[in-house]
């Protein structure tokens, strides 16, 4: 009997191991050649400051990313906009870094779109949102 059991158990683990293969097989990736995206928002004087890093398999993947930036409070305020600002290319990532003047109590957050190229064609179109920051000048 403890025999039986223990092929069962074998046979279902296999059967379950297949499965989860199958499915990882079949998951499609988010982007074409980013391979990872990290986005922060800090509190600093007097401004909040905030982060984007797009991290590529290798430094020649890309040739330049732009990101577009807007900076607003939880309750919908637009407190800052920029518009395809340049992303610094450091090896295998792409940075843009910021601060915003900020004189109001508050919850702020960030969205972003990033537009990533390659040989003058645009490989890569992601967008984001960054936590929520609860800030007090």
């Amino acid at each position: 009997m403890k025999k039986l059991l223990s092929v069962l158990l074998i046979c279902v683990i296999l059967v379950i191991g297949c499965t989860s293969i199958a499915m990882a097989n079949e998951i499609m990736p988010l982007y074409n050649e980013i391979a990872a995206i990290t986005c922060g928002i800090y509190p600093g004087t007097r401004s909040i400051e905030y982060d984007v890093y797009v991290y590529v398999p290798s430094s020649d993947t890309l040739d330049s990313a732009y990101i577009d930036l807007e900076l607003r409070t939880t309750s919908g305020k637009v407190i800052a906009t920029y518009t395809s600002k340049k992303m610094t290319k450091g090896g295998i990532y792409f940075t843009y870094e910021g601060a915003t003047p900020v004189t109001t109590n508050g919850t702020y957050f960030y969205t972003y779109e990033i537009r990533c190229y390659k040989n003058g064609s645009m490989v890569d179109n992601p967008t984001g949102t960054s936590r929520n920051l609860s800030y007090t000048p």
